[in-house]
């Protein structure tokens, strides 16, 4: 029998959700971009999967902007656990750690969340 989870991307935009989620990935993610100009934001998700010993895991990545915050609820349903990216090299990454862990803690308090920090080379290291 195949077990089947479901892992979520989550920070803000320019984070490296769907660079991420394209290096750990068994297959190219399918991406709800927009055409044209500007091919690298989410607009609703982005979405691939990982086998690993009989168990695939669905891996979605959340959008980023404010405006699109209402897919997050629908992604988080179900989800076993989130990777909440947030680029070191901004300003406001204390701002932004404090208000993305209150938004998914609002959506759902009950799945775990580890933090990546993509980018350190590009700023001093955050203190913990």
């Amino acid at each position: 029998m195949i077990n089947y989870n479901k892992l979520l991307f989550a920070g803000p935009f320019g984070a490296g959700k769907t660079t991420a989620i394209r290096a750990i990935s068994n297959s190219a993610p399918i991406s709800t971009g927009p055409e044209g100009e500007k091919t690298t934001t989410t607009v609703a998700m982005d979405y691939s999967f990982i086998n690993m010993e009989g168990t695939t895991v669905h891996v979605y990545g959340m959008p980023g902007q404010d405006r699109l915050a209402f897919m997050r609820g629908i992604l988080m349903e179900g989800a076993i656990g989130a990777i909440l990216l947030l680029d070191a090299a901004q300003p406001s990454l204390n701002d932004d750690l404090q208000s993305w862990l209150k938004s998914l803690a609002a959506l759902s308090p009950g799945p775990p969340i580890v933090i990546g920090l993509p980018k350190p080379n590009l700023h001093p290291p955050p203190s913990l």
